[in-house]
């Protein structure tokens, strides 16, 4: 039972830990993303 329990938590936290990662990187590119539209849209004005 011990053995089967930190298997599932591990792959639990590795999961959330993947998911995490990839929201970071979602984060990072839109921040990216919008702050080029601002450069562009502070230069039209």
């Amino acid at each position: 039972m011990g053995y089967i329990a930190s298997l599932v938590k591990a792959t639990q936290d590795k999961a959330l830990l993947e998911l995490y990662t990839g929201l970071l990187h979602v984060v990072r590119n839109d921040n990216r993303f919008l702050l080029k539209n601002n450069l562009l849209f502070k230069k039209r004005l």
